[in-house]
């Protein structure tokens, strides 16, 4: 069947390029707005509705209330909702890559590559919504248990608080709307100020798929609001990504009994041992490190090198960063688009600026160009307390630092208070699985580098870099009441 005119029309404008908030699924105004400006053009691009505390207020009774209808819906209703969203991101989806790259500046080819894994993930949460199996016990080990069946079972938790970040602000939500659905739990969704609008046409989408309209509310509040938000008795989990120091700060400020799970920060090593094969190790370096100018939590900020490789390696990286392209991200090619903020682009190049009056090597880079773009920047010789090797950089950065030994290596690598994710390059299937074990990280990557994510996967962390796991799967379960049941038969 063909689509009239107004049918046509209609579908384009679906995509909205305002953020309003969003009340149990009614769109909701506030008397406080925030300009959402493009950090590539400098232009303001749309609104972003504030809400004030009565709006907050609101949302926290309904999905109180939502979370008694969305509880009650079959798996099957659950994973119906999740795969209808998933063929509407899909058919929207150039219109929501296009988004991405104006509001947040992620190069145009990327953003794509983004958009269709939201569809995946709201797919994948849609067949794990069938699979939330639990288990029988048996109780074998004394005689007077054994007429006993204990049964070990997962329920829907309650409402959920989603704190998103701008980096990936399609795929994030994603994975963390998608399991509280599938869980059978109600939503507020609390986006970034820099990716509001994005999460605002998520969420349309989910109710035009056929969610509840009193399970799922959008709250652009302010960090101040957060703080108070987060401290509420009604929610029942709260879910972070970002910054690893307000990360740990709201789980201070969370209620007693509610559960909160943390995905933060990470400055990623990458070891890189005599044997591995540098034509692999190359791209994968290259994309690790400047996929959307380093702005993620995984991105590659350390590799350390064995001294027979490091000349080598330090030539072809050099090369292949010099020849990535620096840009409009509108432009499909274009590899390098700007950072979120000019206060980002000042602080990478004080941080690169530092390293070197303390005795680093500037390889290339380490120039500020317009529209908040920042050159592709290789340091080598930094040392680990420089602030560009033990913070998190969130930027186009990689330090570089040669090793003897394996056993030298990790130890470098290790010397960090995060511990998000790492990768060694070996073709020694067993110096590769016991420098796994040795890397103090939730994911350790063998011959690719810490950047690589599957949304099967589990991800987790150690140390300063959060608490718990994503992934449709173990974040379902994260997201449930876990519950034992014992049943005397005699």
């Amino acid at each position: 069947m063909v689509s009239t005119l107004e049918e046509k029309k209609s579908e384009k404008s679906f995509i909205e390029y305002e953020s309003y908030l969003i009340l149990g699924g009614v769109k909701a105004e506030s008397e406080r707005i925030s300009e959402v400006i493009s950090p590539f053009s400098g232009k303001v691009i749309g609104k972003t509705q504030i809400p004030n505390p009565d709006q907050i207020e609101i949302a926290l009774q309904q999905v109180q209330n939502g979370f008694e209808i969305i509880s009650k819906l079959s798996p099957l209703q659950r994973a119906s909702i999740l795969e209808k969203a998933s063929i509407l991101i899909l058919e929207n989806s150039e219109e929501l890559a296009k988004l991405i790259c104006l509001e947040i500046g992620k190069p145009i080819k990327q953003a794509r590559l983004e958009i269709k894994r939201t569809a995946d993930i709201f797919k994948l949460s849609a067949e794990e919504a069938l699979r939330i199996n639990g288990e029988i016990i048996p109780l074998n080990r004394q005689e007077q248990n054994y007429k006993k069946l204990a049964t070990f079972s997962y329920e829907s938790l309650g409402s959920v608080l989603a704190i998103t970040p701008f980096n990936f602000p399609a795929s994030t939500v994603a994975h963390k709307i998608a399991p509280a659905i599938a869980a059978g739990n109600s939503i507020i969704l609390k986006p970034s100020p820099f990716a509001s609008i994005i999460a605002y046409n998520l969420v349309k989408i989910l109710l035009k798929a056929g969610l509840p309209p009193e399970t799922i509310c959008l709250l652009n509040c302010s960090n101040t609001q957060t703080e108070r938000m987060v401290q509420d008795y009604r929610l029942k989990f709260i879910s972070f990504t970002g910054n690893s120091n307000i990360g740990w700060h709201l789980r201070s400020l969370a209620h007693p009994g509610t559960k909160v799970a943390l995905e933060l920060g990470g400055n990623s090593p990458v070891i890189i041992h005599e044997d591995a094969d540098l034509n692999k190790v190359i791209p994968a370096c290259l994309r690790g490190a400047f996929a959307f100018s380093g702005q993620s939590c995984i991105s590659v900020q350390r590799i350390y090198l064995h001294e027979k490789i490091a000349a080598e390696f330090i030539a072809d990286f050099v090369e292949a960063t010099q020849a990535l392209s620096i840009g409009d991200p509108n432009d499909s090619s274009i590899d390098i688009g700007p950072l979120i903020s000019d206060s980002a682009v000042k602080r990478i190049h004080l941080w690169t600026e530092e390293a070197i009056s303390e005795g680093g090597q500037l390889l290339t880079g380490g120039k500020i160009l317009n529209n908040n773009c920042y050159e592709p920047t290789i340091l080598h010789g930094t040392k680990p307390k420089m602030h560009i090797v033990s913070s998190e950089a969130f930027g186009p950065i990689v330090n570089l630092t040669s090793y003897e030994s394996i056993e030298e290596a990790i130890k470098l690598a290790n010397d960090t208070s995060y511990g998000l994710s790492a990768a060694v390059f070996t073709q020694n299937i067993d110096l590769a699985f016991r420098t796994a074990k040795a890397l103090k990280a939730g994911s350790v990557m063998i011959n690719d580098s810490s950047a690589f994510r599957a949304d099967e996967m589990p991800t987790g962390s150690c140390n300063q870099s959060g608490i718990g796991l994503e992934s449709p799967y173990y974040a379902i379960r994260e997201m449930s009441q876990s519950k034992l049941t014992c049943l005397n038969l005699s």
